[in-house]
Formats: C-alpha cells, sequence, structure tokens
C-alpha cells in the first residue's frame, strides 16, 4: 500500500466544521447581490484582472486524508508564477460557470479555470459531457501546448478503459507527456442509493427514493436532507456511493503515470452518502448542482496547490522556464470534429462546410448556438457534407439538441438521418430520437445527445436530415459532427 501511495497522489480535501458559516455566508451574499450584478454587463463578461487573481484564493484550511500528506497547509503559494503556466480545463456547465453566474448573479469568470489564470483556454461545453473533448482533443487544442490540464466532473465510474474519463486522459499524456493532469471528483447525487444496512442488498437509487418520499422537494431544502436522515434510522438503509474512488485512481495512475493527481473536496464523507450530501450542499449553489463560488475558490485552491508541489519538486525549475520548455509528442489517434454550440470556446461562428436547409443561428441568451434545419413547414430535407481526410475508413458521429419528454417548454422534431458516400450509396439511415434522453438525470433536462453513424470512407461524405415531425414550433438542431478513430461513446446520452 505505500508503494502505490508513493506513486498515486490522490488529493483529498475537507473543510473543518467551523467554516460552514462562512461558506453559508457567502453564499447568502451571492443570491442577495444578483439582481444588481446582473444589471451591470461588465459582470457578466468580463474576466478577472491581475491583480484578483494575486490575492491568496480562500482562507479556508484545506487538510489532506487518507494519511497521505500531499501539501502543508502553509505551503508558500508563488501565484504570480503560477498564473504564467498554460493551463487548459474540461469540464461541462460547472466548468463553463454557468451556476454562478445564474444562481448567484456572479460572472462566470469567477468560476476556478479563470482563478487559475487569465489566459486559461476553458474548453469547457455545457449540455455536454467529456465525451466530446475526449474523442477531438486534437480539433479542440490544435497546435498548441499546455503545461497543467484539468478535468473536472469525472463522475467516477467502475473502471472502464473506453470510458471518455480515461479516453481524455490518455490523449492527454501522449501528447503532452510531462503535462500535469488534475481530476477533480465532483460526484452527483444520482451516483448515491440506499442499501440494506446488513445484508447490504436492496439498491434503491435516491432518485427512486425521493419519488417516494421526498416529492415535491428540492436537495437544497434542508427537510430532504432530514428525510433522508429519518428514513435510513428507521428503515436501517445506508446511503452509500456507487462507484469505488480507490479502483479508479489505482488504475488511472498506473496508465497514465507521474503528475497525475486526484482532487476530492468530500473524502471526509468516505462513503456515507448522508454526510456526503452535507458537504455537497455547502459547495454548490442553491441548485445543488453546479458549484458556487466557493467550491470554485476551493477548487483553483487545490490544484493551484498541487502544481505548486510539482513545481516545488524541482527548484532550479522555475514555472516560466517549465512554460518555456514543452515536450510535445503527435496527436494519437487524430479526429476531425466541429462544433457549433459554443462560440466563445470554440472559434466556429459560421457553417464551415457544405450545407443546405441549414443556418447558423444561436438559441439561449447565454448563447448556445447550433445549425437549425430550417423551412417553413418543418418537412423539409436538408444536409451537410463532410471530409474524411485519412486514408482509411473512420467513425462518425453526431450530437443534437435533445429535451426531456416530459419537458415543460422544449420539444424538437424528430428526423431520419442518413450517411451518403460519393457515389450516392446510403451507407447508414438512423432516427435521431430528441424525446429519448438517460432517464438516471432524474430531472427534465436540455443536452446534446450522440447519435453514431457507423463507418465512413475517405474522403467526401453527406449526411442528410429529414424531417420526421412536422408540427414543432422548435427546429432540429445539429451542435456537432465528429470523424474519430475510435467509436464515440458519451454517458448518459448515447442511444
Amino acid at each position: 500500500m505505500g508503494t502505490f501511495f508513493n506513486a498515486v497522489v490522490f488529493l483529498s480535501i475537507v473543510v473543518a466544521a467551523a467554516t460552514t458559516t462562512i461558506i453559508e455566508d457567502d453564499k447568502k451574499r451571492g443570491i442577495r447581490g444578483r439582481q444588481q450584478t446582473l444589471m451591470d454587463p461588465k459582470n457578466v463578461e468580463q474576466k478577472p484582472n491581475n491583480r484578483e487573481l494575486e490575492a491568496k484564493p480562500t482562507e479556508l484550511k484545506l487538510k489532506p486524508t487518507y494519511g497521505i500528506e500531499i501539501f502543508d497547509e502553509d505551503l508558500p503559494m508563488d501565484l504570480a508564477s503560477l498564473q504564467q503556466l498554460r493551463y487548459v480545463t474540461f469540464g461541462s456547465s460547472h466548468t463553463w460557470g454557468s451556476g454562478i453566474e445564474r444562481e448567484e448573479g456572479f460572472s462566470r469568470y469567477k468560476a476556478f479555470p479563470y482563478l487559475l489564470s487569465p489566459d486559461v483556454d476553458n474548453m469547457a461545453l455545457r449540455a455536454h459531457d467529456i465525451g466530446y473533448p475526449a474523442l477531438c482533443a486534437e480539433s479542440m487544442l490544435g497546435d498548441k501546448i499546455y503545461d497543467v490540464a484539468v478535468i473536472l466532473e469525472m463522475r467516477i465510474k467502475p473502471w472502464n478503459p473506453n470510458d471518455s474519463t480515461h479516453i481524455l486522459g490518455r490523449r492527454l499524456r501522449e501528447r503532452f507527456p510531462d503535462i500535469i493532469i488534475v481530476y477533480v471528483n465532483h460526484i452527483y447525487p444520482q451516483a448515491l442509493y440506499f442499501q440494506g444496512e446488513q445484508d447490504l442488498t436492496g439498491m434503491t437509487s435516491l432518485n427512486d427514493w425521493e419519488k417516494q418520499h421526498a416529492q415535491g422537494l428540492t436537495k437544497s431544502d434542508p427537510l430532504y436532507l432530514e428525510k433522508m436522515k429519518e428514513y435510513s434510522a428507521t428503515k436501517k438503509r445506508i446511503l452509500k456511493m456507487v462507484y469505488d474512488k480507490g479502483a479508479f485512481t489505482e488504475k488511472t495512475q498506473k496508465i497514465l503515470g507521474e503528475n497525475t493527481f486526484f482532487i476530492d473536496l468530500y473524502s471526509a464523507s468516505g462513503n456515507d452518502g448522508l454526510r456526503y450530501m452535507e458537504l455537497f450542499g455547502n459547495y454548490t449553489c442553491l441548485d445543488n448542482h453546479h458549484p458556487c463560488h466557493v467550491g470554485h475558490r476551493k477548487y483553483a485552491d487545490a490544484i493551484q496547490r498541487v502544481v505548486q508541489k510539482v513545481i516545488n519538486k524541482t527548484p532550479t525549475v522555475t514555472a516560466t522556464q517549465r512554460s518555456a520548455t514543452s515536450n510535445v509528442a503527435p496527436w494519437k489517434p487524430e479526429d476531425k470534429c466541429e462544433s457549433w454550440f459554443d462560440p466563445h470556446g470554440l472559434n466556429t461562428m459560421d457553417i464551415n462546410v457544405p450545407s443546405k436547409g441549414f443556418q447558423f443561428n444561436c438559441f439561449e441568451p447565454r448563447v448556445k448556438c447550433s445549425l437549425e434545419l430550417v423551412s417553413d413547414d418543418n418537412t423539409s430535407i436538408g444536409s451537410i457534407t463532410i471530409d474524411n481526410p485519412n486514408n482509411t475508413e473512420q467513425y462518425l458521429a453526431i450530437t443534437f439538441m435533445a429535451a426531456s419528454a416530459g419537458h415543460p417548454s422544449i420539444r424538437y422534431p424528430k428526423v431520419k438521418v442518413e450517411t451518403i458516400d460519393s457515389s450516392g450509396k446510403v451507407l447508414m439511415e438512423k432516427i435521431a430520437d430528441t424525446t429519448k434522453v438517460w432517464v438516471r438525470y432524474g430531472h427534465n433536462v436540455h443536452i446534446a445527445k450522440l447519435l453514431t453513424l457507423g463507418k465512413i470512407p475517405p474522403g467526401k461524405t453527406t449526411i442528410q436530415f429529414t424531417y420526421l415531425d412536422s408540427n414543432q414550433a422548435i427546429p432540429f438542431r445539429l451542435v456537432s459532427y465528429l470523424i474519430t478513430e475510435q467509436k464515440a461513446v458519451f454517458r448518459g446520452v448515447s442511444p
């Protein structure tokens, strides 16, 4: 075990009970200030300046557990040097910063990526999981070079080498052998279940329990947690986490090797789901889902301490020198992807592929964009033509906007999707079902959903879309296409 822990660096962070009042006060201040801050455009899209970043990110004391002294609480931090490193961050709405913007009224540029460096490349995509960057890292990053990569929302699953979380880590390590990779554990409440205290049988997911015992309550309601505790005590059932964090970190470390780190803000809960729910509420917004500004500060502080620890191992090499020299290898495997979803993070503001019947359009004030299949009667056929630059067959997939069947305001039309080669031969036909999403979300969602379309030959392929519904007010929205060596698999939204 000692050998393993010398190789595996699992950073576990616990907040002392005395900080609870500070956290709650901060959250209340954020809520009270929401109306005022949203009225000021400067607070919506303005990145932080260097002076803000020079301040110590948080005064909260961080203590490692599991018997490993990962860092000293009073570790001297050279933030000016750390900010000169080249950071890239991956995640979805949490990393993007939508929680603190929507729930607390802060600018999304108060999210942890921008606390690391004002020049960070934040590749977070809302409404997505880690699947897109895992398969499309080359298309997203191109020839850029990085010193630190942060992967948030890894949502630990049973070990699977083909899971997107592991694929992204492997591709980054192969591309940048010396890069510091930091995984951040952000397990959602949906990963919890009740189980018999003695026989450990009869698993009941938290979502199923909620339908029976907490109908109408939100997870942020104090009564929700009280009902959980009461149920656990009277029924002799314990709330546990589905996934084994230890197995994930050990096997990931063996593959990715040195300079691979893991941050766990919830380690104090161990496998106690009730304690986890309490901690999770401290670090999230009132939606009990996205990190609040306190949570983002803690993430940034922990990541900076990890990086500082690495820098201190080679005191003769400063952060500036480390950033000036890089060991870079070719991308393996190669990919060709294009996304129209987030024009801030991706450099697409128009249709860059030959198309018919589509137009580029943004459909939310916070700017989510797509190619819309448009017509007066929603019965038209549209298409895009893509190019496989490789001399071998590659996998093809698309993503499109979808919403839960019970969503109160969003319902997309279904379309038939066909792939057609350069000779006019139909290679594959599938239905893009825009109303079928993963039921374990536990609530109505509006997400980008994946559809795999088999393999395509080298050269040009046309993807044709035909409306099957003719009475929907919202058009079909195409978000991206992916040409990859490996078959695309998105967690939760795959058909």
